[in-house]
């Protein structure tokens, strides 16, 4: 099953980038992130494993606006065993789990001890 969801964060990219440079902020918002690629400043990709599901995900950081960055996440979600069954049922709960992740990234980068407003 594939998802995207975005947000626009009020920081430079280069500044964004930096949350995800860092392992400590990496496992605020996003724990289960393996990472496997990246792209300095441009995208982060890896793998996110659960008991029920693997899923590959990409974010691309895009310059927007004002200064700002959109981050555009794109999931590919591969269910495991009889959780394939269910699969259809739980889209919306795994869309919403990412908006969760975007927006506690929203807030790790734009925070004022984050020291990095560009």
């Amino acid at each position: 099953m594939k998802v995207k969801s975005q947000i626009v964060i009020d920081v430079a990219r280069e500044a964004l980038w930096r949350v995800f440079d860092n392992s400590d902020k990496l496992k605020e918002w996003q724990p289960q992130l393996a990472i496997t690629e990246q792209s300095k400043p441009n995208f982060i990709a890896g793998i996110v494993t659960t008991r029920w599901s693997k899923a590959v995900v990409v974010y691309h950081l895009e310059t927007h606006a004002n200064n700002r960055t959109r981050c555009i996440v794109h999931g590919n979600h591969q269910f495991k065993g009889l959780n394939k069954l269910a699969s259809v049922f739980v889209r919306q709960t795994i869309l919403d789990g990412t908006d969760n992740d975007l927006q506690r990234l929203k807030q790790l980068a734009e925070a004022k001890d984050n020291g990095h407003r560009e």
